[in-house]
C-alpha cells in the first residue's frame, strides 16, 4: 500500500509538550509508518482524560442532575442498582426515584450513589452513568454535550451552573440503608461547605495536533471509549476523527444491549470493528492497559496513579505527564 511520504509535521513534535522520551518515540514511529498486512497502521485513543482533560461523561451527568433533566429511573439504572445492592436494592431504588423528583436538591445523594456503585463494581458504574445519559437520544446528547463543552472551552473553568455546595457522605455504605426520610435530613446538611466537584473540561491541543500529524502521514486513528456514543461523536468531530472510527456505549432505554468497552472488551471491540490491533494505544487508566498490552506500543497519559503507572511500566509503555500537555 502507499503511505504518504510527506514528513511535514514531524518537526513540530518538539512543540507539543510531550517529554523528550515520548517525543523521540513518536518521531521514530512517524518516520517508520509501518503498514501491517497492507493496511494503514492503526492508532487508538481513549477519550476522557486522554484526548481531553477531565471526564466529560461525569460532567454531563452532573449537568443533567443539577438542571433537573432526568425525572425517572430507567430500566438499565434499575438493573445496575439491583446487581450492586442485591437484597437492599428495593430501598435504594425507592430513594433514588424520590431524589430524581428534585435532583437539584438531592444532587449530593445522587452523586454519592454513583460513586458507591463505581467503587463496588466499576462496570456497573459505567453502565449506570451511561444509562442516565441515554435517557436522551444520540443527537440530544450531542447538543447538550456541545453546550457543556463550549462553555468549558470559553471559560477554561467549570461553568457556574455546575457549582454545588457539597460535602459528601463520609461512609458511603450508608447509601444502601438511606431511605427517603434519611435522604431529606441528609440533604439539608449539604449546604454547610462549598466545594467544586469537577475539573474544567479542556481538550488537549497536544493530542489534537498529534492526531492531525498521524492522519497526514497515513495512520488510521480511532477512539474507543466507555462514554456514550453522542459524547464520543462530538469529541471525534472536534479532533477531526472519522465518526465511523469511534467505538462507544451505544444503547438506549428501549434497547438495553450494552457492551461496555473496558478492559478486555476493548480488545474485542477493536478486533471486531477495525479487524486488527493497533500499533499504538494511548490511554490513561487501568481499563486501557489490556489493549495497550496487545498493541505494539503503549502510551499512558500519567495522572500520578501509582498502580496504573507501575502496570504500564511493566508493559514497557511510555509515560507522559498530563500536566505537560498543551490545553
Amino acid at each position: 500500500m502507499t503511505i504518504s511520504s510527506d514528513l511535514k509535521g514531524i518537526d513540530t513534535l518538539d512543540t507539543l509538550g510531550f517529554s523528550t522520551e515520548v517525543t523521540l518515540f513518536l518521531r521514530s514511529l512517524l518516520e517508520q509508518r509501518v503498514a501491517v498486512d497492507q493496511q494503514k497502521p492503526l492508532v487508538i485513543f481513549d477519550c476522557d482524560q486522554t484526548l481531553i482533560q477531565g471526564d466529560l461523561g461525569e460532567v454531563l451527568l452532573r449537568y443533567l442532575w443539577l438542571n433537573g433533566m432526568i425525572k425517572e429511573v430507567g430500566v438499565i439504572e434499575k438493573q445496575a442498582i439491583i446487581e450492586v445492592f442485591q437484597e437492599q436494592s428495593n430501598v435504594v431504588l425507592k430513594t433514588f426515584a424520590f431524589a430524581l423528583e428534585d435532583s437539584v436538591r438531592y444532587f449530593g445523594y445522587l452523586w454519592d450513589l454513583y460513586i458507591y456503585i463505581c467503587q463496588e463494581k466499576i462496570e456497573y458504574g459505567y453502565l449506570f452513568a451511561a444509562s442516565c445519559i441515554t435517557h436522551f437520544t444520540t443527537d440530544e446528547q450531542k447538543n447538550i454535550c456541545l453546550k457543556v463543552f463550549q462553555d468549558h472551552i470559553r471559560t477554561q473553568t467549570a461553568f457556574e451552573n455546575l457549582k454545588s455546595s457539597y460535602q459528601g457522605i463520609k461512609d458511603l455504605t450508608a447509601i444502601a440503608q438511606m431511605g427517603v426520610f434519611e435522604l431529606q435530613a441528609y440533604s439539608d446538611l449539604l449546604f454547610n461547605e462549598k466545594k467544586e466537584l469537577w475539573s474544567a473540561i479542556q481538550p488537549y491541543q497536544s493530542q489534537k495536533k498529534l492526531v492531525s500529524i498521524l492522519q497526514s502521514l497515513g495512520f488510521e486513528v480511532g477512539i474507543i471509549s466507555s462514554s456514550t456514543q453522542g459524547m464520543v461523536d462530538l469529541m471525534a468531530q472536534y479532533f477531526q476523527v472519522d465518526q465511523a472510527h469511534t467505538i462507544a456505549v451505544a444503547f438506549d432505554q428501549q434497547n438495553p444491549i450494552y457492551p461496555i468497552p473496558i478492559n478486555n472488551d476493548k480488545i474485542t471491540a477493536c478486533l471486531h470493528y477495525f479487524k486488527r490491533l493497533p500499533i499504538l494505544m494511548v490511554g490513561d487508566s487501568s481499563y486501557d492497559l489490556p489493549l495497550m498490552e496487545k498493541s505494539r506500543y503503549g502510551l499512558l497519559i500519567d495522572y500520578q496513579k501509582e498502580k496504573v503507572r507501575n502496570k504500564a511500566i511493566a508493559l514497557n509503555a511510555f509515560l507522559q505527564d498530563y500536566q505537560s500537555l498543551e490545553v
